[in-house]
């Protein structure tokens, strides 16, 4: 016992293929060990435990990443029968759990508004439709059932291979593109944080990518017919 150090036990503890969190739980361990057996039979004057490192469990916050407008008019133009879910997405900026409940009922195309009815923060909005919004979707309307047909993660993976996206960094990358992209010709940050379903500071502390005007122009212009040209010349 008088052999176990501060540095051996970290040095013991980097050793194991064990992660961060584990690591301290046996830290953990160990001081009730010492502090309840080791030290009252008198084998150590003090405990080694203090001075054992601790595993930094704090993950680094990853910046997510955003679409270009070529990469959502590949999605667009590889997207088959999912086109309506991805253009949603990618123009109105509905959450995954938003679109995966989504029916056309809720969808007004006289209006121009999306009725959003539940959503993360339980609050019911209206969703304003995009002119390229309506462009994608007025092939596929129906008048009433759900508008995402059964996606697995197969499916989305062709989808996304087909359209040339990287795999990493990309979840959920059509919301943070469109709050992006709306904000920069917005430039409302009460109305576009409304629109999304966030609070103000929500919005603008984890959907507020720096993107150009002239970008986000681009990117609610992105038709049908202008899509299939990117592709083909690209």
């Amino acid at each position: 016992m008088c052999d176990l150090t501060g540095q051996v036990l970290t040095q013991w503890l980097i050793s194991k293929p064990i992660g961060p969190k584990r690591r301290n739980n046996i830290r953990a361990y160990l001081s009730v060990f010492f502090n309840r057996f080791v030290l009252p039979q008198g084998w150590v004057k003090e405990s080694p435990v203090p001075a054992v490192q601790k595993a930094n469990t704090k993950r680094l916050k990853k910046k997510p990443c955003i679409y270009t407008p070529l990469q959502a008019a590949a999605i667009l133009s590889a997207a088959e029968e999912f086109t309506p879910y991805f253009a949603i997405a990618l123009f109105a900026g509905l959450r995954t759990s938003e679109l995966e409940r989504l029916d056309w009922r809720q969808i007004d195309f006289e209006e121009r508004l999306i009725d959003v009815e539940t959503t993360k923060t339980h609050k019911e909005r209206y969703v304003p439709m995009s002119d390229n919004l309506i462009a994608w979707l007025a092939p596929y309307r129906q008048a009433q059932g759900r508008v995402l047909p059964v996606m697995n993660p197969e499916t989305r993976a062709r989808i996304r291979d087909r359209a040339g996206i990287p795999e990493q960094g990309m979840d959920n990358a059509a919301r943070h593109s469109f709050c992006s992209y709306y904000y920069a010709l917005k430039k409302d940050l009460g109305e576009c944080a409304k629109d999304a379903g966030n609070s103000p500071t929500v919005f603008e502390t984890n959907y507020n990518h720096r993107v150009k005007e002239s970008e986000a122009r681009t990117w609610f212009a992105i038709m049908p017919q202008e899509a299939q040209n990117i592709i083909n010349v690209a």
